[in-house]
């Protein structure tokens, strides 16, 4: 849930800076369709910190790599670890608050003993995984011999009309 928007971001720095087609996808929405593009040797980044959508993403990495994909995998989950072809260890902090119907905004509606545990660390996760991201960007860039702080045809600027 919370990685897609790392995934994107990668995504548009891979073509902003070394002008190849990324397209990002949720765990959930890759198995709709993108599955089927899915060759030996495709190159994947699966982007994997502990929280709720870990079973989900260990189960899509083992589908990915009995399909022969070559998968980057950015997480603190050895079993993931193991399954990539390369693998970032990225570990967060074991951050946690107590989320109850009062901080939620349901006036009490819910049943207070069914608190739902909220890791601040899942929550937070996209801000340092997205630096892989932008340097495996970087180096790629560098390594095809383009110069990623200087992308063709970009602005700094958008309008909207």
């Amino acid at each position: 849930v919370f990685q897609y928007s790392t995934a994107r971001e990668t995504a548009l720095k891979l073509e902003e800076t070394c002008y190849v087609v990324s397209t990002p996808f949720s765990t959930a929405d890759f198995k709709h369709g993108p599955a089927a593009l899915v060759d030996r040797g495709l190159p994947v980044i699966v982007f994997a910190p502990p929280g709720r959508t870990s079973a989900d993403s260990l189960e899509l990495l083992q589908w990915l790599r009995e399909n022969g994909a070559d998968c980057l995998v950015v997480t603190e989950d050895e079993r993931m670890q193991e399954l990539a072809t390369t693998s970032v260890r990225l570990e967060l902090p074991a951050l946690a608050t107590r989320v109850t119907p009062a901080t939620l905004g349901t006036g009490g509606r819910n049943d207070p003993a069914k608190d739902v545990r909220a890791s601040l660390a899942e929550l937070l996760a996209p801000i340092p995984y997205i630096i892989p991201g932008q340097l495996f960007a970087n180096y790629l860039a560098l390594y095809k011999g383009l110069n990623p702080d200087q992308p063709r045809s970009l602005t700094k600027i958008t309008r909207t009309r």
